[in-house]
């Protein structure tokens, strides 16, 4: 299967508030969309209108202006095995 690199683009954006991790993340999935739906569900958190006129922060990593996914080959994760997250380790 393959494992999908995700990278934050900008983290001063303020979709990150509704994020509980702001770094790089490794998953192995069947597609980026896939990839993106994974980490998305793992790290996303709810977050208060920072405003009453203004929006609520909507998670970023299925936003591709917001987050970059790129497969990457010959990485040193097994790319046998279940849809996961690979790397921050969480529980």
């Amino acid at each position: 299967m393959p494992i999908f690199k995700l990278t934050p683009v900008d983290l001063s954006r303020p979709c990150w508030t509704a994020s509980t991790h702001r770094g790089q993340a490794i998953v192995r999935a069947v597609d980026e969309r896939r990839g993106r739906q994974i980490v998305d569900a793992a790290f996303n958190m709810a977050v208060e209108r920072p405003h009453s006129w203004g929006d609520i922060p909507a998670p970023p990593w299925m936003d591709e202006f917001e987050v970059r996914c790129e497969r990457i080959e010959n990485a040193d994760y097994a790319e046998d095995g279940p849809d996961e997250i690979l790397d921050p380790e969480w529980d």
